[in-house]
């Protein structure tokens, strides 16, 4: 009797975090590729740690910088969401009418949030509706030739890169990440 209660208990636990995983990305079809369905939650994960870092981050605190002649929070910010149209035009994205890919131009803290998130939500929608067999097709960007898979990487770790850099920001100006409230 015991075996089948834990029998039960495990077979609802791997039905419920299914159930989740099937939720986390609507944008993806299941029956996509497993590539395109985790490329998507790495989009999720990197965009919900920028926008709650960016959120958390005091409007005054934008502007500031560790050293002359490097990034803003402002502009690592519009800089991480600014790279992922650039990155996609590449592949046949197309940047949103208006955009203005100097991360100097937009310094307004809500404005530098919606552009970020907004980013995201095309980076997921565009990655969504790719085709597996053109992942392999070559393309030329400024500082080489890469195939869309490699543009793709690009794309992911150029936003943990910057994740990690608003960490650091973020932490020298005495903010904690709002995830991580309460550990050591």
């Amino acid at each position: 009797m015991q075996y089948l209660k834990h029998f039960l208990t495990l077979f609802f636990f791997c039905v419920f975090v299914q159930s989740l995983n099937a939720q986390s990305s609507p944008e993806i079809n299941p029956s996509e590729s497993a590539f395109f369905t985790e490329f998507v939650g790495q989009l999720h994960f990197i965009e919900g740690r920028l926008a709650s870092l960016a959120e958390a981050v005091p409007e005054e605190k934008y502007s500031w910088g560790p050293a002359e002649g490097v990034r803003s929070v402002s502009e690592v910010y519009a800089h991480a969401g600014g790279a992922n149209y650039f990155l996609l035009s590449y592949l046949g994205g197309k940047m949103p009418e208006g955009f203005n890919p100097d991360e100097k131009a937009i310094t307004k803290k809500s404005d530098i949030i919606k552009m970020l998130k907004d980013s995201f939500e095309y980076a997921r929608n565009f990655v969504s509706n790719m085709k597996e067999e053109d992942l392999d097709k070559e393309v030329e960007l400024p500082f080489g030739k890469f195939t869309q898979r490699g543009v793709l990487f690009i794309l992911i770790t150029h936003g943990h890169e910057h994740l990690g850099q608003s960490i650091a920001y973020a932490r020298m100006n005495g903010i904690t990440p709002p995830w991580s409230q309460g550990e050591n």
